[in-house]
């Protein structure tokens, strides 16, 4: 299989900064360490298979994409902006992704995505994989009949500080090698 075949794919990450940094870090993907790892890790696997966008949210930058210089960042503007940016880039993002990540917070989650959570699922595409790093408590609250019944979903109920376990994580990477395969 060719690259370019294998990058005809979309994913998106949605995700929070860390409180552990790197000042000497050239990228937002390289600035955020510690439990931040996990992540940087997921999306560099899926960038293998995917052109993938990562959006991380911080109180210092409000969303900013993994990619972007970090001396190019600005402080955040206001939440309520921040969280209509967030949400306006969830539903557009997830139109045309073949693989969509959430790994939040219950807080961010509540806050952001739950006021939008039937049009996101809505809007997605039929046979996109979905991975969720989100709490047990919020996955209760969540219908997720209509995301199991045409999307390919894997979750992780997290627990503390993790946002995605390996077992989880290698799920994600297994079902997109096969999709790319099946493609």
């Amino acid at each position: 299989m060719t690259l370019e075949k294998q990058k005809s794919m979309k994913a998106v990450v949605f995700t929070e900064a860390s409180d552990t940094v790197d000042k000497n870090a050239q990228t937002l993907l390289e600035y955020y360490k510690g439990q931040f790892r996990p992540v940087a890790s997921l999306v560099q696997e899926l960038s293998n298979f995917a052109d993938t966008d990562l959006y991380i949210l911080s109180d210092e930058f409000g969303v900013s994409q993994g990619s972007l210089s970090v001396s190019e960042l600005t402080p955040a503007s206001d939440r309520p902006q921040v969280r209509d940016h967030v949400q306006s880039l969830l539903l557009t993002e997830v139109e045309d992704a073949d693989i969509i990540i959430l790994l939040l917070t219950k807080s961010v989650f509540t806050e952001i995505l739950k006021p939008v959570w039937n049009d996101l699922t809505e809007k997605s595409m039929d046979d996109s994989i979905w991975g969720l790093g989100i709490p047990q408590s919020v996955l209760d609250e969540l219908n997720l009949n209509s995301l199991r019944t045409k999307r390919d979903l894997h979750i992780y109920p997290r627990v503390g500080v993790a946002r995605i376990d390996t077992k989880t994580r290698r799920s994600i990477l297994d079902a997109v090698e096969a999709k790319t395969n099946s493609n």
